[in-house]
């Protein structure tokens, strides 16, 4: 669900995006995504399906990674072999936003992918992350399989285009408003700006 108080525009395989996403962990002391009011998250996969996946030799994708690592460090994992489609990624945090466990789904998928290098794209990973955040095995299996979720993520990134953004990551609050990489800065102005820190 989208909040007028801010929207984070995101994929959970952008480099830029997880970037962002460790800056307002930081700024929440390491405990929330979303230290003020609640914030807007809008899925807007890199390369939806049908589209080919990306390829870690994709020269957007390895400019990303080199800003990301430039601006955190080594972040605990090599550049990916491969990069999959997210749109199970973004159905499994939609499941458990409806259980109450959004925020830890969240985090833990950008944690599996670039912190353990984990492919996020299939659903037995997928299942597991639930699992360790406290959702049922076969119910996350059976919605993942059926698509239960995909209308909602699909509506995300409807969202997303319709303010005019192409690629993550964004970050929207009030009158501010930063995209792909414009600095720390831009994004701390941005949380300020929504309450956020």
């Amino acid at each position: 669900m989208l909040s007028d108080a801010a929207v984070f525009v995101f994929d959970y395989v952008d480099p830029l995006s997880y970037l962002i996403h460790r800056i307002m962990l930081e700024e929440a002391g390491g405990t929330s995504d979303t230290p003020g009011r609640p914030m807007g998250l809008a899925a807007l996969e890199f390369r939806p399906p049908p589209e080919p996946c990306l390829s870690p030799d994709d020269p957007d994708f390895a400019r990303r990674w080199a800003v990301m690592e430039e601006q955190l460090g080594r972040v605990g994992a090599e550049m990916p072999v491969v990069i999959p489609w997210t749109r199970k990624a973004h159905e499994l945090r939609a499941l458990a936003e409806s259980k109450g466990v959004g925020p830890e789904v969240h985090r833990a998928l950008f944690r599996a992918f670039f912190e353990e290098g984990q492919d996020i794209g299939r659903v037995d990973v997928l299942v597991g992350l639930a699992v360790s955040a406290g959702l049922d095995r076969s119910e996350t299996k059976a919605v993942l399989d059926v698509d239960k979720f995909a209308g909602p993520v699909q509506e995300e990134r409807r969202t997303a285009l319709g303010m005019g953004f192409t690629r993550p990551p964004a970050l929207v609050a009030g009158n501010e408003r930063t995209e792909s990489w414009e600095g720390r800065d831009a994004v701390l102005r941005c949380l300020a700006s929504s309450g956020q820190t």
